[in-house]
Parts: C-alpha cells; structure tokens; sequence
C-alpha cells in the first residue's frame, strides 16, 4: 500500500475493520469470560449490593453499572475489550499517517501469546490496561499535528 491517495483512505477503515474481527473473535473465544478468585468476591459483593475496599473499589462500581446490562463476568470482558480494541485502532490510525500500512501490525499486539490469555479475564490489572491504554490513545490522538487545534488555542 502506499502512503497517499486511495491507499491512505482505505486504511482507516481497514484498520477499523481488523479491530472490529478481532474484537469479536476475543468475546467469542473467551465467553463468558475468566473468573479468578478476586473476581469472584468482587461479584459477589455486587450480588449482594455490599461494597469492600479490600480490592478496587472503582472496578466494583463499574462492573455493577455493567452488570445491570450483562450479568456475570462477561460485561467486564465486553467493556475491556472495548477499550483495549478501541484504544489500539484509535492508535494505529494516528500510526498511519506516518508509517502507512505498517500501522496495522499494532493490531497484533494483543495477539501474542502471553497477552491474548488476559483478553478473557476478568481482573482488576486487566482493567487498569484497559484504561490507561486508552487513555495514552486519547492523548496520542489529541497531540497528534494532523488533529485540528481546541477552540481557544
């Protein structure tokens, strides 16, 4: 692929697209998703509506926002999911306008061995990726020159 003309336009979307499978392949692969002990007590305190401070108390309470939409661990492995595949194609679309197609190899990221494992479970460590992960996207995104200047600035 080239860098400018028709290639450059399709990337986005291609890159999209791929993050899109991907997602899909992770939930279906991981359904409904890995409970480790933590996880288990973090649950039942949303059953039983009695919040600890013992793990992340954050995680709790949003996980009891995601267990009113999809009960049981797997609302946490959609809402992961998300922000990780979200995160990594808002990424490697900012990548492309430097690199070109070579911005599609940050889409493999997460299918190495050792961390496509972890795209299942349900964790408080997974979570804090999760997030910081697209936090640095939204940062990376917002400082990037191609991006249009805040109003005000």
């Amino acid at each position: 692929m080239e860098r400018n003309g028709e290639a450059s336009v399709l990337l986005p979307g291609v890159i999209a697209a791929v993050a899109m499978i991907s997602f899909g392949l992770v939930l279906h692969g991981s359904n409904p998703g890995y409970l480790s002990i933590d996880g288990f007590w973090q649950l039942t305190q949303i059953i039983e509506g009695k919040f600890e401070d013992w793990h992340s108390p954050f995680m709790t309470f949003v996980w009891s926002l995601l267990h009113a939409i999809l009960p049981g661990p797997f609302g946490v492995v959609v809402f992961d999911n998300l922000l990780i595949w979200g995160a990594l194609a808002l990424t490697a679309v900012g990548v492309a306008r430097t690199v070109g197609a070579w911005a599609i190899l940050v889409l493999l990221t997460p299918w190495l061995p050792g961390l496509f494992n972890y795209l299942g479970h349900v964790h408080k460590d997974a979570m804090l990726v999760a997030w910081m992960l697209a936090a640095f996207a939204c940062a990376f995104w917002g400082n990037d020159p191609a991006t249009p200047p805040r109003v005000g600035s």
